[in-house]
């Protein structure tokens, strides 16, 4: 599966709330359905980019088009962009069913999951402590650790 990212300034450069209408923006230009959707989870992720948890921990996009991973830049780096990368995907990447993972502190969840997912079916939470991955095959989130076949690179 295919993987971009894109990094959008937040605070102090804008709000959490101008962030996430950024992000809205520049994702959801070619469907409106899906940025009345964006738009009705708006004061949950902002919690989220004020809390800086997209700095590490991404919100993910899975739908048509490669999986995209959105992080947000704080501080200095918010500041001068050196490091942003806000330009709309060349795609619409809500064609087909998809979904949005959106990165929580673990004590949260539970507040976050009201607060987010019962205003839309396609947004999701988890916790940022631990790593998503998602198959080719049926598309479908486990949570897993990174684990890496010493033997077989030895064997390499």
């Amino acid at each position: 599966m295919s993987v971009t990212s894109r990094k959008f300034a937040a605070c102090p450069e804008r709000t959490s709330t101008q962030t996430w209408e950024k992000i809205t923006d520049v994702l959801c230009k070619d469907s409106p359905s899906a940025k009345i959707e964006f738009n009705s989870v708006i004061g949950g992720v902002s919690s989220v980019i004020c809390d800086e948890i997209p700095k590490d921990s991404p919100i993910i996009i899975r739908g048509s088009g490669p999986l995209i991973r959105i992080y947000c830049l704080y501080g200095e780096d918010a500041i001068l962009g050196l490091e942003t990368s806000e330009e709309e995907v060349t795609w619409n990447p809500f064609i087909e069913d998809w979904k949005v993972y959106v990165p929580c502190d673990k004590d949260e969840m539970d507040l976050m999951k009201k607060v987010i997912e019962n205003k839309s079916d396609n947004f999701e939470i988890y916790d940022k402590s631990k790593k998503i991955t998602f198959t080719n095959k049926d598309r479908s989130l486990s949570e897993s650790e990174l684990s890496i076949d010493a033997d077989l690179l030895r064997s390499l």
